[in-house]
């Protein structure tokens, strides 16, 4: 198997789209590697409660929070949604310069999720913040997609160890 056959087996996408959010998580290979992302996108102006007519857009995703997510951070996330119990279940913090974003995901109540994410330079007061509610299905396909994510980057990573030895 060549280098891009193997990156293909693990390549996927989800979108959760929910109301005034929307979460896109992703295996994909970018810029010559393997990568794991996880996006969060607002709904555009005027359009929280509207279902779009075929073709149009509802969420901004070209605004959108995106992160880029290691096997530390799979590794920490899946940890966190094995057991769910009310109250916060996973934290990350991404810095980058004078960026900041956050990942929280928390249970709220029987089969209710929330995956929020926020962005802004430290010391900001103004932050971007965007927050997706998940039922039960639907944190079941994120439990999914980080087990698949993580993976397609551990094997990455050994294949292509042992390839250079």
């Amino acid at each position: 198997m060549n280098q891009t056959e193997a990156v293909r087996v693990w390549e996927f996408e989800e979108i959760w789209q929910k109301g005034s959010a929307a979460l896109r998580m992703s295996g994909k290979y970018f810029r010559g590697e393997y990568g794991v992302w996880l996006e969060l996108a607002g709904a555009l102006p005027g359009k929280e409660k509207i279902i779009p007519k075929a073709g149009g857009r509802k969420y901004d995703w070209e605004g959108k929070l995106v992160f880029r997510l290691s096997s530390d951070d799979l590794g920490k996330i899946g940890w966190g949604l094995e057991q769910p119990q009310k109250g916060s279940l996973v934290s990350l913090l991404h810095e980058y310069h004078e960026k900041r974003k956050q990942l929280d995901i928390a249970m709220d109540g029987p089969a209710r999720f929330f995956v929020s994410g926020q962005e802004g330079a430290s010391g900001e007061e103004e932050r971007k913040k965007i927050s997706v509610l998940l039922d039960g299905g639907g944190f079941w396909k994120l439990r999914q997609c980080v087990r698949i994510g993580y993976e397609g980057v551990i094997w990455l990573q050994n294949e292509f160890e042992e390839r250079k030895r």
